[in-house]
């Protein structure tokens, strides 16, 4: 999946629930964006990327790392502008966010590793890995739920809803296919 379904994705599910807390949604689009940290293996060589991209940063032993990482940044981030707020939480929307990026991954025909060191990737390829009508999905209840805000809990929730259906849909078309 790209970075900008990610965005949209890990944003989408950080408005899912109104809080007054800063930083959560933040935690968790940096959660939703983290694990692509491993596009820094290009510089070793490109082979090296295509055989190590959805690694590490992508499995069970890498989440941890990969929400505290994200959830370090927004707290570095908030810390700079002067705001505080608890970690523990920055840290659960940073692993949604991660959970998201992991999970977007797995429905495309590359996969992930998600049982590294085992070098087996795991693929649903039931989306495509660019997909504009599947950013239009996560864009649309966001764009409503900043232009609505006393709804915006609720548009949000009904745009997950929309995108699992959609998710459900694939997936039989695929197997269809």
């Amino acid at each position: 999946m790209d970075p900008i379904a990610h965005s949209l994705a890990g944003a989408l599910i950080a408005r899912t629930h109104a809080s007054r807390t800063k930083g959560l949604a933040l935690a968790c689009v940096l959660g939703a964006l983290v694990p692509d940290i491993d596009i820094v293996i290009t510089f070793f060589s490109r082979q090296t990327y295509m055989f190590e991209h959805r690694g590490f940063t992508h499995s069970f032993l890498g989440f941890i790392p990969m929400s505290l990482l994200a959830a370090w940044a927004a707290q570095f981030w908030l810390r700079r502008r002067g705001h505080h707020s608890p970690f523990p939480l920055l840290w659960l929307m940073a692993g949604i966010g991660v959970a998201s990026h992991l999970y977007l991954d797995l429905c495309t025909s590359w996969g992930i590793m998600l049982l590294w060191p085992d070098r087996t990737r795991f693929a649903w390829d039931c989306l495509f890995i660019v997909d504009p009508w599947y950013w239009a999905l996560f864009s649309i209840p966001l764009a409503l739920s900043f232009w609505f805000r006393q709804r915006q809990a609720l548009l949000c929730r009904v745009g997950l809803s929309l995108i699992v259906l959609y998710h459900c849909l694939a997936a039989f078309n695929h197997r269809q296919a």
